[in-house]
């Protein structure tokens, strides 16, 4: 039961986490609500994203859903 449940979970727990900790400004992100943009500047806990020409939100890097590769 373990190695089924629990132990996927954790994989992708920490896949997560490394994806998270390895955000830098540049990189294309898709947030946990689905706005796209590029990543400006990287906080302790938030970034800030450029999702249109002199548009800038800052969000908490926990909501960023997963990074789009060029």
């Amino acid at each position: 039961m373990y190695f089924l449940m629990i132990r996927p979970q954790q994989k992708e727990q920490r896949a997560r986490a490394e994806m998270i900790r390895g955000l830098k400004p540049g990189d294309k992100i898709v947030t946990t609500g689905g706005l796209v943009g590029v990543i400006t500047k990287v906080e302790d806990t938030t970034i800030k994203v450029r999702v249109a020409e002199k548009v800038e939100v800052e969000i908490f890097k926990t909501g960023v859903a997963r990074t789009l590769k060029e």
